[in-house]
């Protein structure tokens, strides 16, 4: 069994920018170079910490998920901005109008253990919609160059064909495709029962005593993986403590008392809406072949049932055939593709 990955940068995975952790964005761009003080009376700054309430609610309104359980809420923004290596008021930027409205925000993330930079753009459709995108584009590249990063990567849905002909026309390359998937209302009350031998264990995850062993086998799990920075014990202590997660989302198996794999969930609810997500599914690679992966893969999803999960969410990797096809056995639905596209600025 093939380790099952998340990889969503479009909800920020842990060691990329993807992940049920924020909201869904557009990240889309070309490399047209302009002027940053101002276009067409568009201005482009850096942010500023004292525009987190503004810029949380310009997100919650962008993505329609205001008053909704994909909500991201001022401590969750807060949480994702303060994790280590992070430094919003250098790697963020917003765009605004004459009136300082905000117009668009840009998230850039260095991943320096694999050399690559990540553009994460939220832009709604509006008239100045083109020139904010060209705007960050050519904010994102001076950005990673000043890095002394020679790889970019931006993520665009796939039916977004002007823009990926744009990026194409460009110098852009598509790099990989993803496929998000949901699983909810008959698929998850007829969900069936996990089933896993005697000789293993499943537990919760417990920070103080499982920490150190926990990053190793989610390093290693993940080590093939396209897209993936290896997380230090710091990073990953941060995210299991941020908002949605927590200890008990994170079920461990283990035999003779080592880890060998794991489902990382995460949960959120609001007015009455619901959702869950299985953020990351990592089994060491010497343990797979036993179908631990499904067996705990559904161990999380009905926690999260447990929880009052009305859908679950995930992303998973096109080329993943064998983790596409177990989700797809598991009642889960593809419900929209993205790309990824790559800049080379060597």
């Amino acid at each position: 069994m093939e380790t099952i990955f998340n990889f969503s940068k479009i909800i920020l995975n842990f060691s990329d920018c993807k992940s049920c952790l924020c909201s869904s964005v557009k990240i889309l761009g070309n490399t047209h170079t302009k002027t940053m003080n101002m276009y067409k009376g568009t201005t482009i700054r850096n942010f500023n910490w004292s525009d987190t309430s503004n810029v949380v609610s310009f997100l919650n309104n962008s993505s329609g998920n205001t008053g909704k359980a994909k909500e991201i809420t001022y401590t969750l923004f807060s949480q994702i901005h303060q994790l280590p290596g992070a430094n919003p008021e250098k790697d963020c930027y917003i765009a605004e109008d004459a009136e300082k409205n905000i117009l668009g925000f840009l998230h850039m993330v260095i991943e320096r253990p694999i050399g690559r930079s990540v553009a994460m753009q939220t832009v709604p459709l509006s008239t100045s919609y083109p020139e904010i995108i060209d705007l960050f584009s050519a904010k994102a590249i001076e950005y990673t160059k000043n890095m002394s990063i020679r790889t970019l990567h931006t993520q665009i849905g796939k039916g977004e064909h002007k823009w990926a002909s744009a990026l194409v026309s460009a110098g852009w390359k598509p790099v990989k495709e993803y496929w998000i998937l949901e699983c909810k209302g008959e698929n998850l009350t007829t969900l069936v029962s996990p089933k896993i031998l005697d000789t293993y264990e499943v537990v919760s995850l417990n920070v103080k005593d499982d920490i150190e062993e926990f990053t190793k086998v989610h390093n290693l799990s993940f080590s093939m993986h396209w897209g993936f920075s290896p997380n230090t014990v710091e990073e990953i202590k941060q995210r299991v403590m941020m908002e949605r997660s927590g200890e008990k989302g994170i079920l461990l198996i283990r035999s003779q008392s080592n880890i060998v794999g794991y489902n990382w969930t995460l949960f959120a609810n609001k007015n009455n809406d619901s959702i869950g997500w299985i953020s990351m599914t990592g089994v060491d690679p010497d343990y797979r072949g036993k179908s631990l992966g499904k067996s705990i893969v559904l161990m999380g999803m009905h926690d999260l049932i447990k929880r009052g999960a009305d859908c679950i969410e995930l992303e998973v990797d096109s080329e993943n055939v064998r983790a596409r096809e177990l989700y797809l056995s598991l009642g889960f639905v593809k419900s929209a593709e993205s790309i990824w596209f790559e800049l080379d600025l060597s």
